[in-house]
């Protein structure tokens, strides 16, 4: 299993909109705004890196709301 943090800023006006976009993934155990460089973040489970890498891709990357994002994998 691969654990996962990731850093979202959002677009100006749609944190709640994003906040709650991101909370519709399953991969998402948790989601939370935050205040300073970032305005969420979230903590993901994966199978394996190819779960890992079709998320950000495919979900994460094209969440409604979000304009950049960070990624941070769990090493211990």
């Amino acid at each position: 299993m691969i654990t996962a943090y990731f850093l979202c800023k959002a677009r100006q006006g749609k944190l709640k909109i994003a906040a709650n976009s991101l909370r519709e993934h399953e991969e998402l155990e948790d989601v939370n705004e935050t205040l300073g460089n970032y305005d969420i973040i979230c903590k993901g489970v994966f199978e394996d890196m190819d779960d890992l890498k079709t998320f950000i891709q495919n979900k994460l990357q094209i969440t409604d709301g979000i304009k950049d994002t960070e990624t941070l994998m769990v090493i211990g």
